[in-house]
């Protein structure tokens, strides 16, 4: 079917504005999941978005001549629809990720529809253009407007596209745009819609059960949405004003804020400060999560104190709204909203201390998580560097489970190869280990706290870039004395530590004074080759809580993503392709469209690869996961646009040449962080410059395989079969979102973008074989 030339503008706006709904509202998902659920079950996300797509496409193909203005007035509503589907049947991972299917599904078939009867390479410049766009929405609006509001500002751009039609579509639209209005402002103004309020998601430590019913033991008092995690501030209901009160990091409970202020001497289990009590020792606090030890750094002196926060929305609360609340516990302190490696490759500065307590974007180490690049070799090394000769830096991690207690062992043996790089024989020499139980009665405290609850249980790493002193081990313990002369808390619970290794020090034995000196990871205590991963934690394989082989909560992710885009997509598009009237025609014809699935199935991989290492590799060097989110994904789709726009005349040579050029600079990419290290004194505008011209000649080539095969396809074949490879291409893209997850964890980071990459050179060979099999006057 053609389309006038006078509806040829309209259509492609509502393309982007479909394009912009679909990245932001799979955005927002995400850390929606994140909040009520876990990190794992978000990363699902993309595979669900990817198969409604899929499917959309499939549907377009079976019924081309679709009623659009319907399709249009039904998807605004599924986008608002999803908030609730995430937060009344996360408990339900099939189901959730079926419903979630709905409104990319009725983008597809809007997008697929235009892919057939308008020009591929417009359609998907615009398509990604929109796309571009949308992820600079989200990165906006989840700070400002948190999931809730964000999913309703998201409606609106849906309905827009209806609003501008004429007719009846005029009035649905701007009914709908008027609607999430209300309800958005509503939002904004009273809070009514708060996750944390009416999600049925429980379990796993979140406070969700704790804020609801009709005597709720929690009041709500602040909630801040961040791309990061999302921070909420409790307190016991009752305690609203004069508190304690309580952070909590996507629904789980991590730090106590009080109005008490520093004091000198402040005695604090988690770091001993007698070590340089009067000493103006200069600390740079990795995390400062809230009230964490900043009041005990504070205590120390007058010395300098830097504070890193990845979390801008935890930073923002403690620097505004708590400031007299928390007893003004960042005073003092020259916050930086930001990446630690950045900060510390920004400057010269040697500390006496360097903390990190539980600094992670998950809970603790006993859980899957993202990449993380605070605890790699590279890191541990930039942290020695920026030690004085007496400093020390202190780590804390739950170590609640074994894959908890497992991944310590990991930063442990971590932190000693960066110490043995720079020269250092005997690191158990420069170590320091010792444990707390939080929540431990003083009685089972006192004669066997290993019995103590699990979920309890912290362990606490010190190292030092030279061995530590006798005087500097005396200190210690009297610290630790200190510690234990006073007594239980209010509520029974013992205050104390138990030292695991001091150097020079007979101790009881025990896994950590085993760890410690052991040669490697591998060589303690329950650790078997063929089943668990002990190896050393590098960039280009952060991930320090990844310690078993096997890795079932990833295989049921692959298996269920696997088995819905068959059920869903794959069958329902072969059958249709088997009994649709036209689809045979000949062994050319067959070969071509044989060739076709093999070339958008593989560049459905290929893309996602690319992107997700690509994110990955540049949010150091941009100094946050948020900012290397938004410039590497709207420089990719920008880029990837234009060049879907200039395939067209380009021609099959210019097309391959510029697939040459990805294979140049994706091979470019495996030493990007030599490339880019001169360019970290940059400031952060000069960065992003950088980091997007390194990435648009890639999007650019990247951009333009897909429409000029499409095009190529439906000039050859016929327009129906565009429906048909953009059901395929989202299909093994939903496939992909889990198991680049897998081979990022099992081979890293470089032999992913290596799979990508060579990906990419078949599908060169594709599109040559396909451009023989598809002559002009075919």
């Amino acid at each position: 079917m053609k389309v006038a030339e006078t509806d040829i503008r309209s259509r492609l706006w509502t393309v982007a504005a479909v394009g912009c709904t679909v990245i932001g509202l799979e955005t927002a998902s995400v850390q929606a999941l994140s909040y009520v659920a876990d990190y794992l079950r978000a990363t699902e996300v993309l595979s669900v978005a990817l198969l409604g797509l899929s499917l959309g496409g499939v549907v377009a193909w079976v019924w081309p001549r679709l009623p659009e203005r319907v399709v249009l007035a039904l998807f605004p509503v599924t986008v608002v629809a999803s908030l609730g589907v995430i937060g009344l049947l996360t408990e339900y991972p099939t189901a959730t990720m079926v419903l979630l299917a709905a409104p990319y599904m009725l983008a597809a078939m809007i997008v697929a529809a235009a892919f057939a009867e308008l020009p591929a390479g417009r359609v998907y410049q615009y398509d990604l253009l929109g796309a571009g766009a949308g992820a600079v929405v989200v990165v906006v609006a989840v700070p400002l407007l948190r999931e809730e509001g964000t999913f309703l500002l998201l409606g609106m751009l849906a309905a827009s596209p209806l609003a501008w039609r004429a007719g009846w579509s005029r009035l649905a639209g701007g009914g709908l745009v008027a609607a999430f209005l209300a309800l958005l402002v509503a939002h904004v103004a009273v809070d009514p819609f708060n996750l944390a309020r009416w999600t049925t998601a429980r379990g796993d430590g979140k406070v969700f059960e704790h804020l609801q019913g009709p005597s709720p033991k929690l009041a709500l008092l602040y909630s801040r949405g961040s791309l990061v995690e999302r921070i909420d501030i409790t307190s016991k209901v009752g305690e609203e004003k004069k508190g304690p009160w309580t952070s909590t990091y996507n629904g789980r409970a991590v730090d106590s804020i009080t109005r008490d202020k520093a004091e000198l001497g402040r005695l604090d289990n988690r770091m001993p400060t007698l070590l340089k009590l009067g000493q103006d020792p200069d600390t740079l606090l990795v995390g400062p999560s809230g009230q964490g030890l900043c009041k005990a750094v504070q205590a120390l002196g007058d010395g300098h104190v830097d504070a890193v926060e990845i979390n801008g929305a935890i930073a923002g609360l403690m620097t505004r709204e708590f400031v007299k609340r928390s007893g003004d516990a960042y005073g003092g302190m020259n916050v930086v909203v930001g990446d630690v490696r950045t900060f510390l490759a920004r400057t010269d500065r040697r500390y006496d201390y360097l903390t990190l307590l539980n600094t992670h974007r998950i809970w603790s180490m006993g859980h899957l998580g993202p990449p993380e690049y605070v605890h790699t070799l590279e890191a541990m090394g930039q942290y020695v560097d920026h030690l004085k000769d007496d400093g020390w830096v202190l780590f804390e991690e739950r170590t609640i489970n074994e894959q908890a207690e497992f991944g310590v062992r990991r930063l442990i043996h971590t932190a000693f190869a960066a110490l043995r790089d720079r020269g250092v024989t005997d690191p158990a020499a420069h170590t320091v280990v010792w444990e707390v139980w939080h929540n431990c009665k003083q009685s089972l405290f006192d004669k066997r706290p290993d019995k103590c609850p699990a979920k309890s249980r912290f362990t606490f790493v010190m190292i030092k870039r030279t061995p530590v002193s006798p005087e500097e081990v005396a200190h210690l313990q009297e610290w630790g004395a200190t510690l234990a002369g006073r007594g239980q808390d209010s509520r029974g619970n013992a205050r104390g530590i138990v030292w695991r290794w001091l150097p020079g020090v007979d101790l009881p034995k025990s896994v950590w004074s085993e760890v410690v000196q052991a040669p490697s990871a591998w060589d303690t205590p329950g650790i078997d080759r063929a089943r668990h991963q002990m190896s050393v934690v590098t960039d280009d394989r952060p991930y320090p809580f990844d310690v078993s082989v096997d890795r079932p909560v990833l295989d049921a992710m692959l298996a269920r993503a696997g088995g819905l885009a068959a059920v869903m997509v794959l069958l329902p598009a072969t059958l249709a392709f088997l009994t649709r009237r036209g689809s045979t025609g000949g062994p050319r014809r067959l070969g071509a469209t044989a060739v076709a699935v093999g070339l958008f199935g593989g560049l459905g991989l290929a893309y996602l690869l690319v992107e997700v290492v690509l994110i990955q590799k540049l949010g150091i060097f941009l100094a946050s996961p948020v900012w290397s989110f938004a410039v590497v994904l709207t420089t990719l789709l920008v880029a990837s646009g234009l060049g879907g726009a200039a395939s067209s005349r380009l021609g099959p040579r210019g097309v391959l040449a510029a697939m040459g050029v990805v294979l140049v600079f994706g091979a470019a990419t495996v030493g990007l962080e030599q490339v880019l290290a001169p360019l970290f004194a940059l400031p952060f505008a000069g960065r992003a410059a950088a980091a997007a011209a390194f990435v648009a000649p890639l999007g650019f080539g990247m951009g333009m395989p897909f429409p000029f095969g499409m095009q190529r396809v439906k000039e050859a074949l016929g327009d129906p079969h565009a429906a048909l490879l953009f059901a395929v291409n989202g299909a093994v893209g939903a496939i992909a979102a889990p198991l680049g997850l897998w081979w990022s964890m099992e081979l890293g980071f470089r032999a992913t973008l290596g799979i990508g990459v060579g990906l990419y050179a078949v599908c060169g060979v594709l599109l040559a074989a396909l451009v023989a099999l598809t002559p002009k006057d075919a």
